[in-house]
């Protein structure tokens, strides 16, 4: 695998890689878009109500997505050719969408995990229904489901808002711009702090908790076979959303340590980050929809408003 630099790579290869990543963004805007569609059709034409809360988080994960998506799909337009002199609230407003989305997912993708230990750790037993029942499961996910909208949705808006002063060209696309403090580290701090960090962190703890799932099935396969209301489904939503974050942070992570360790890039790694980041959404949808068509979203009556059941979740 060659070392290059962004800036030496020939102006005709950054223009197919701005081209392919527009195409993928563009596939997985239309795929998204397709969802919402679906999601507004069924909700206000149809008047059908969302009663799966492992649902509404898959569809709400979508929204930070489809933002981020579509700063990737402006990339390079317009920046400028001279680095000091950029369009900078072209540059800034692409660093905005970016960063809501990387850090809204992330924080997504936490509480997915920590979603998916609990119903494992605490639901999925079949001794568990003489101590927590199906709708004991519904009240917990309903309970933290506003909690989680708002962790996720602020926090990216958080970062999103503190990103725009230090929004610079970053190789494919606007985003928080290099420390300049010296040392591949130094340089590398504010990558760690608006993203790389808390994903490194999310990664672990995402693998952890899938490796969990995966050897709970292995021991307990007939448990899995004759389980047939929510837990299902929700372990299977929760697990292909973690799994498709994981591949796309395994590209990003493995890019940035590259660049870490040999202080340049490399095309592959480049154009393979680029693939997996713009063609987030269409894997996401694609989920989705496959999860809805087998049925692992069981639709649900709705619960009664109830004071919360006395069990713990640890």
């Amino acid at each position: 695998m060659s070392c290059i630099s962004w800036d030496s790579i020939e102006e005709s290869t950054k223009q197919n890689i701005w081209t392919a990543q527009r195409i993928f963004s563009s596939i997985s805007i239309v795929s998204i878009t397709t969802v919402f569609g679906y999601v507004f059709r069924r909700r206000f034409i149809c008047k059908r109500k969302f009663t799966n809360p492992a649902e509404r988080l898959v569809l709400l994960n979508l929204v930070p997505v489809f933002i981020g998506t579509i700063g990737m799909l402006i990339s390079n337009d317009p920046w400028g050719d001279d680095p000091n002199n950029v369009n900078m609230p072209y540059c800034q407003f692409q660093t905005v969408l970016i960063e809501f989305r990387d850090m809204g997912c992330v924080l997504m993708a936490a509480l997915f995990a920590w979603n998916l230990y609990t119903i494992i750790h605490t639901f999925r037993r079949p001794s568990a229904t003489s101590h927590f029942t199906v709708n004991d499961l519904l009240r917990h996910l309903e309970r933290r489901e506003r909690f989680y909208i708002v962790i996720a949705y602020f926090g990216g808006v958080v970062f999103a808002v503190v990103s725009i002063p230090l929004a610079a060209p970053r190789n494919q696309w606007c985003w928080v711009k290099n420390a300049e403090i010296g040392g591949p580290l130094g340089n590398s701090l504010y990558a760690l702090l608006f993203f790389f960090a808390w994903m490194w962190i999310v990664l672990v703890f995402s693998i952890a908790v899938l490796l969990y799932v995966w050897y709970d099935r292995l021991q307990h396969r007939r448990d899995y076979k004759t389980m047939k209301d929510i837990r299902s489904g929700s372990i299977a939503a929760f697990s292909w959303i973690l799994i498709i974050d994981v591949m796309v942070w395994v590209c990003a992570s493995t890019n940035r340590f590259w660049s870490f360790a040999k202080e340049c890039d490399n095309l592959q790694l480049i154009i393979l980050q680029a693939a997996f980041s713009c063609g987030r959404g269409m894997l996401l949808a694609t989920a989705y929809f496959l999860l809805k068509v087998k049925g692992q979203f069981i639709e649900l009556e709705p619960m009664p408003e109830m004071v919360d059941a006395p069990y713990s979740t640890s």
